[in-house]
C-alpha cells in the first residue's frame, strides 16, 4: 500500500514535468530541432549513464542470480505479449507491437529510480536489454515483413551498449573512481526531467480531437495498460523473485506504448498519426493505470 502511494506521488510529479514540456512546446520555446537534439542526448548519453550508474554496486551472488531471473521474466513478458498481439492484431503491425513494447526507457526508468532506487534501475536494465533485442528484430520484422532487419542495431544501440558496460563492471567487480563516477551520476540525474519534457513536447504535436472518435485506440490501450500487466502479475508471481525485482518488472510491463512505435510508423511509411495518438492516449491513461496495477499487486503478491 505504501509503495502504491509512492507510485501515485511520483506519477503526479512526472505528469507535472510532462505538462511543462507540453506548455513550452505550445509556446514555441521548444522546436523540432531542439527536440531531436535533446532526444539524441537522452538516448545516446543520459540513458546509458543511468544504467551504468545502477550497476555500480557490490557484486553479490544472490543479486546476480536474481538478475538472471529478471532477464527470464522480461523474456516471458515479451513472449506472452507477442503471442497476444499476433492473435488479436496479426494484420496490424502498429497495434500488435503496441501491445508488446512499453516505454521502458522514457517512462519506466525515472519511475523505477524514484520509487525503487538504483536497485530498481539495476533490474530495469535487464528488461531494457530484452526490449532492445526484440524491438530491433521482432518489432522491425512486424513493420517491414523482414525487409528492414538490422542485426547491427540489436547489439550496437545505446541501451544495449550501456547494459553491456554495466554488466561487465558488475561481474568483473569494477568500481569507477569518483572523478569518473560523479560525471556519470550528474548525467544520470538529467534522465527524469529531460525524458518528461520530451514526452510533453511529443504530446503537444498530437491532435487530441480525433482521439475520442476512434474506439480501437482505447481497446489497444486497455490491452497494453491493464490486461498484459495483469497477466504479467500472475506469471511473475510464480517466479522466485524478491520484492524489488518483482515490482520492477511489473512497473516496466505496465508502462504505456513505447514512442519507438510512432518512430517506426514514420520510418516505415505506416500511419504515424494513428501511432502518435496511441502513444499519447496511453501516456495520459498510464497516469491512472500504473498506480492501479501496483495497488492490485499488493493483494496478489
Amino acid at each position: 500500500m505504501n509503495l502504491a502511494y509512492k507510485v501515485v506521488i511520483q506519477v503526479i510529479i512526472m505528469f507535472v514535468l510532462i505538462m511543462l514540456g507540453f506548455i513550452i512546446t505550445k509556446l514555441k520555446m521548444f522546436d523540432e530541432e531542439g527536440k531531436a537534439q535533446f532526444s539524441d542526448i537522452l538516448v545516446s548519453i543520459v540513458t546509458p549513464c543511468v544504467i551504468i550508474n545502477a550497476f555500480q554496486v557490490d557484486f553479490q551472488v544472490s543479486l546476480a542470480k536474481e538478475l538472471l531471473l529478471v532477464f527470464l521474466g522480461a523474456i516471458l513478458i515479451h513472449v506472452i505479449a507477442i503471442a497476444v498481439g499476433q492473435l488479436l492484431y496479426k494484420k496490424s503491425p502498429i497495434d500488435s507491437t503496441s501491445i508488446v513494447y512499453s516505454n521502458c526507457g522514457f517512462m519506466a526508468i525515472p519511475l523505477l529510480e524514484a520509487v525503487l532506487g538504483n536497485t530498481g534501475v539495476f533490474f530495469g536494465a535487464a528488461y531494457i536489454a530484452v526490449f532492445n533485442a526484440l524491438v530491433w528484430t521482432h518489432g522491425v520484422y512486424a513493420f517491414t515483413k523482414g525487409n528492414g532487419l538490422s542485426i547491427k542495431k540489436v547489439f550496437f544501440n545505446p541501451g544495449t551498449v550501456g547494459v553491456a558496460i554495466g554488466l561487465a563492471f558488475f561481474f568483473l567487480r569494477i568500481r569507477l573512481p569518483h572523478i569518473l563516477l560523479q560525471p556519470v551520476q550528474y548525467m544520470a540525474g538529467l534522465n527524469t526531467p529531460v525524458a518528461m519534457l520530451l514526452l510533453g513536447a511529443f504530446l503537444a504535436n498530437v491532435k487530441f480531437g480525433s482521439i475520442f472518435k476512434n474506439a480501437k485506440l482505447y481497446i489497444v490501450s486497455v490491452l497494453r495498460l491493464l490486461i498484459l500487466p495483469l497477466i504479467s502479475m500472475f506469471v511473475l508471481k510464480l517466479m522466485p523473485l524478491g520484492e524489488t525485482a518483482y515490482m520492477s518488472l511489473l512497473i516496466l510491463s505496465a508502462c504505456p506504448v513505447a514512442t519507438m512505435i510512432a518512430i517506426f510508423a514514420q520510418r516505415f511509411n505506416l500511419d504515424r498519426g494513428y501511432a502518435s495518438q496511441l502513444v499519447a492516449i496511453n501516456t495520459v491513461m498510464s497516469i491512472f493505470t500504473i498506480p492501479l496495477i501496483v495497488y492490485i499487486s499488493s493483494f496478489v503478491r
